[in-house]
């Protein structure tokens, strides 16, 4: 076998141990993990009245990608006072029940802290 040989079996070798290594850790530190040790618990609302929630927004989100996003972004809006959020991955939508008139900065920033981006924003009224 000639040197040059060596050199470039060498490479492919080093080339496929670093692409395995990166597909490791890749997977390790995903948010969106295939392990659920690490994904996110739902936190419960204790008021799920719904005639106590006069306001209703319905907010697209960008960025989610699996159920353990929905979670997170459900958990950030939910942290919010006077608010019951439902998140479904399959629309990528939030619908937002709010008791008081609800401050659209604050609903997008929390979002934005957990993580992803907000797309169509629309505030209802209830009757």
């Amino acid at each position: 076998m000639k040197p040059v040989d060596i050199i470039i079996i060498l490479c492919v070798i080093a080339v496929l141990g670093l692409a395995v290594w990166l597909n490791g850790r890749r997977k390790k530190t995903s948010s969106c993990c295939g392990d659920c040790s690490k994904c996110a618990k739902a936190n419960a609302v204790a008021d799920r009245k719904r005639t106590n929630y006069p306001f209703e927004i319905r907010a697209e989100v960008t960025g989610m990608t699996c159920q353990n996003c929905a979670v997170t972004v459900e958990n950030a809006l939910n942290a919010l006072e006077g608010v019951w959020t439902v998140v479904r991955i399959d629309t990528k939508t939030a619908r937002i029940l709010s008791k008081t008139r609800p401050d659209e900065e604050k609903i997008r920033r929390a979002i934005h802290d957990a993580g992803y981006g907000v797309g169509r924003f629309e505030v209802v009224e209830a009757e």
